[in-house]
């Protein structure tokens, strides 16, 4: 994952079901599974994830030789959260986390906007307060692979699709000591 993959150059393997979870933002984690090649966790930017998914996913869509599922987290459908003042203090703080807030909600509706736009199968997933970020290691206890690095954004895009990739016995279950 840490190491800059040249995606635009392997075309995915036709015949096959392709689910991809994705968590919008400056860093877009991208997690891509189907049965023959496992579980995939790739750092993109959104447009190398768009350019991606057009040379390697649409056509094979478009031929009806590959199928797939996104899940896409939707913050953009997020209630607005208004704030009557701002502590001077904390001021440029919360303006920053404002300004990416926003850069990572319009990423995501414009993400949902080109799925729905080629037609791709679409799942958007909003977080609610109940879900639970996975640590690293339980991420690693999950996955099988103890030594797969991961940084959170990548772990979260996993888990939008763990119903793929997760032996049904494991999930959400603590792992062991």
């Amino acid at each position: 994952m840490d190491k800059k993959v040249d995606l635009f150059n392997q075309p995915l393997p036709l015949q096959a079901f392709y689910a991809f979870g994705v968590d919008p933002g400056v860093n877009t984690g991208v997690a891509m599974w189907s049965k023959e090649g496992g579980l995939k966790l790739f750092n993109m930017t959104f447009w190398e994830f768009i350019f991606f998914f057009e040379a390697n996913v649409i056509p094979g869509l478009k031929s009806g030789e590959l199928q797939c599922k996104v899940v896409i987290e939707a913050n953009h459908l997020n209630e607005y959260v208004y704030r009557d003042r701002i502590d001077h203090k904390n001021r440029g703080t919360v303006l920053r986390m404002a300004r990416n807030v926003g850069m990572n909600q319009n990423d995501s509706k414009r993400l949902c906007e080109y799925m729905k736009l080629r037609e791709v199968p679409l799942e958007e997933y909003l977080p609610t307060k109940a879900d639970r970020k996975w640590s690293v290691e339980y991420f690693q206890t999950l996955s099988g692979k103890p030594t797969l690095p991961s940084h959170e954004h990548v772990r979260d895009a996993a888990r939008f699709i763990a119903r793929y990739w997760v032996d049904g016995n494991k999930i959400f279950k603590k792992p062991s000591a």
